[in-house]
C-alpha cells in the first residue's frame, strides 16, 4: 500500500482532517497529497497527453517547481507496507 492509498483510505472514513488538524500528518503532507491528487486527476482527463507535460501544468497551476512535483510523486507512491495474502 502506498503513502497515497493509505491517505485516500483515510480520507474515505472522513478522518483525514482531523488528522491535519490535531497534527498527526504534517501540513507538508496534505499539500503534497492535494498536487499528486491533481496530477493524477489530469493524467486521467488528459491520457493522450505525455505525463512530463502535465507535470508542467501541474508546477505551473501549484506555482511551485518541476522538482517539487517529482518529489510529491515519490513521497506518494512510496510503498508503506506490502498486504500478504495467507492461503493457510
Amino acid at each position: 500500500m502506498t503513502v497515497y492509498d493509505y491517505l485516500c483510505q483515510i480520507e474515505g472514513s472522513k478522518q483525514l482532517e482531523e488528522y491535519f488538524k490535531l497534527h498527526i500528518f504534517c501540513d507538508g503532507l496534505k499539500t503534497s497529497f492535494r498536487r499528486y491528487r491533481y496530477f493524477l486527476e489530469l493524467l486521467q482527463k488528459y491520457p493522450e497527453e505525455s505525463s512530463f507535460n502535465l507535470l508542467l501544468d501541474t508546477s505551473i497551476y501549484f506555482n511551485v517547481s518541476e522538482q517539487t512535483i517529482y518529489r510529491d510523486i515519490a513521497k506518494m507512491e512510496l510503498v508503506l507496507f506490502t498486504q500478504y495474502r495467507s492461503d493457510d
